[in-house]
């Protein structure tokens, strides 16, 4: 294959208090290679002041693919510091779809 494929991070769930974001290769790059890929959620809490505190994962991930989720993080993190920041979580739209590529 060569290269990771195109990450794509999309919002799942957005309420007052969190956001829930799922990340990785697309759904159907996961079903067509389910040895290779999977996909991962993570929740933005809009209530916390930092990256540390604000993004927690929320599926079993191997120490390999932490890189992988640290970069969907910072992704979504710079979004919300580019509107205000974590001080104004709570007000800011959240994008829907990020993607990039590794």
């Amino acid at each position: 294959m060569g290269r990771y494929p195109t990450i794509i991070i999309t919002k799942e769930l957005d309420n007052s208090e969190y956001a829930i974001y799922s990340c990785g290769p697309s759904i159907d790059m996961c079903d067509q290679f389910p040895e290779l890929y999977e996909r991962w959620r993570f929740k933005v809490l809009k209530d916390k002041l930092t990256i540390e505190e604000g993004y927690v994962l929320l599926d079993d991930m191997s120490k390999k693919h932490f890189p992988l989720f640290y970069k969907c993080m910072f992704k979504v993190y710079k979004q919300v510091e580019e509107c205000g920041g974590m001080a104004i979580l709570k007000n800011i739209d959240l994008p829907n779809q990020i993607v990039f590529i590794i």
